[in-house]
């Protein structure tokens, strides 16, 4: 893997909040081939306490936010989430992922998305099956992309069409080693990315780190470079 120099690379800006909670470290331990793609490729400035992340947001600009895991939606939290949200309206870009849907529940995540986003998502099924690429998202680099993969997800109910990355074929099924299968729901999506404002945000349902997903975040990142370069 190449490595570009630190001065030419574009930052993004890692906001894991997890000290004191369950999921503490676990970024670290299930996603570091992630964290070694994006260090070779960006310049990576992460915070892991409240008084960081507001300090950074106030004084950088990265080209995007990766929230590994749920602790903006805390109440502690509200203040730095309007950071984040009034970034994403000016133009900035927000991937929720990794972590993110194995530590919200239900109620937790509805609300979320509505009352800081407007957003009508809400938490669907929760199992493993094969999604496929949404190839009329015109905005989203595909190159990278697989086709198609299989992936445990919280699932979104409520996504448009044009906002749904990766979602069920009618033919797929929940693949599991206790239960029978049955139909996912095609109408469901695993993979997200709408546009709030001037800007962008993007979910990632996918609770064991598949290289697929993966790929999305970088394609993500990607189009955030893109975007920041054009404003």
């Amino acid at each position: 893997m190449t490595t570009q120099p630190l001065s030419e690379k574009l930052t993004v800006f890692i906001l894991n909040l997890d000290k004191g909670k369950m999921y503490e470290n676990l970024f670290d331990s299930i996603y570091s081939d992630l964290i070694a793609s994006l260090l070779a490729k960006y310049h990576v400035q992460r915070a892991r306490s409240l008084s960081g992340a507001q300090r950074h947001l106030n004084e950088h600009q990265p080209i995007a936010i990766l929230l590994p895991d749920p602790a903006v939606t805390l109440k502690q939290n509200s203040a730095l989430l309007g950071q984040v949200i009034n970034y994403v309206q000016a133009g900035g870009f927000a991937i929720f992922s990794c972590n993110f849907s194995s530590f919200i529940n239900e109620s937790t995540m509805d609300r979320f998305w509505k009352k800081s986003w407007s957003l009508d998502w809400k938490f669907g099924d929760y199992h493993r099956t094969d999604v496929y690429l949404n190839r009329s998202i015109t905005q989203l680099p595909m190159s990278s992309l697989p086709n198609g993969y299989s992936q445990k997800a919280v699932f979104l109910k409520n996504v448009a069409n044009d906002d749904s990355v990766y979602r069920p074929s009618s033919d797929s099924v929940t693949q599991s080693l206790v239960f029978p299968s049955v139909p996912a729901n095609p109408n469901e999506a695993a993979v997200a990315l709408t546009k709030v404002g001037e800007g962008w945000l993007g979910y990632i349902g996918d609770v064991n780190n598949e290289q697929g997903s993966q790929a999305v975040i970088l394609s993500m990142l990607e189009l955030a470079a893109k975007h920041s370069a054009s404003k």
